[in-house]
């Protein structure tokens, strides 16, 4: 797959009029009216690969037939079409992951490491993890109009065999079909990713447009978030997840009860 012409993001179509549109690079979110995810991680980085790659990598996923979408909790899955509306594709493939991660990860520098507090036994500790590689289960998303997936958080995946888990979730927007024509690369109407302070009418949010090749990386814990209804055309997305390892022992701090 060839990564050596970048895709431009077509600029000319405005999805969805919005009251409050990110731009590309790390999130502001008190700037966007969400004070409350002031010390929340998100970044949108736009043009990492050719249009030939994000049609390739639609197309190697479509060798497998598209599901309807599922909500998991725990080791179930469960059909919900009222809160989640749209077609899956499970594509695992270390290759691909590998080389979808090669680009982005130079533009993840400040998450390259990060620190957890948590609970042990003996009281409150910070636990430092590593940023090791793309989870190599890509999920493939399909929103047709109408399509969409209510407020939610994303949770963590644990690997019991390495100990490695993850923190942050990747969408990468991709074209509407694998063609490679001009008009599949017209990004749907409708259709941001939304993060909301509260999921009431009239509270504040913003909105990533999902427009394709563009990336958006933001952790899983504590930013609630929607797939908005597309309204015309079709949405074609990428989630996946980035895992870390532990560095060293967890550190006590603070005290040592829970009062």
């Amino acid at each position: 797959m060839s990564t050596t012409r970048r895709t431009e993001i077509n600029e000319s179509f405005h999805p969805m009029p919005s009251n409050t549109v990110v731009p590309p690079g790390r999130v502001d979110f008190p700037a966007l009216g969400l004070p409350r995810y002031k010390d929340c991680y998100a970044i949108v980085v736009d043009n990492l690969y050719s249009r030939e790659t994000l049609s390739a990598i639609l197309a190697e996923a479509e060798q497998q037939e598209w599901q309807i979408a599922q909500i998991n909790s725990g080791a179930e899955a469960y059909t919900i079409p009222d809160y989640r509306n749209g077609e899956r594709i499970i594509h695992d493939s270390f290759p691909l992951s590998e080389m979808i991660f090669k680009e982005l990860r130079p533009h993840l520098s400040e998450i390259e490491e990060i620190e957890e507090l948590t609970w042990s036994p003996s009281g409150k500790v910070m636990q430092k993890w590593r940023m090791v590689r793309l989870n190599e289960r890509l999920r493939f998303l399909k929103y047709p109009k109408g399509g969409f997936f209510k407020p939610h958080e994303d949770g963590c995946y644990f690997d019991e065999k390495t100990g490695q888990r993850t923190f942050q979730t990747l969408q990468l927007y991709l074209p509407s079909d694998s063609s490679g024509s001009e008009e599949s690369f017209n990004p749907a109407m409708g259709g941001a990713t939304r993060f909301w302070r509260d999921y009431r009418d009239g509270d504040a949010y913003a909105d990533v447009e999902a427009l394709p090749g563009r990336a958006l990386v933001f952790q899983h814990d504590g930013l609630l978030h929607s797939g908005e209804t597309v309204l015309e055309g079709v949405k074609c997305a990428m989630r996946s997840d980035i895992l870390y390892e532990k560095v060293g022992d967890p550190v006590p701090v603070g005290r040592t009860d829970r009062k």
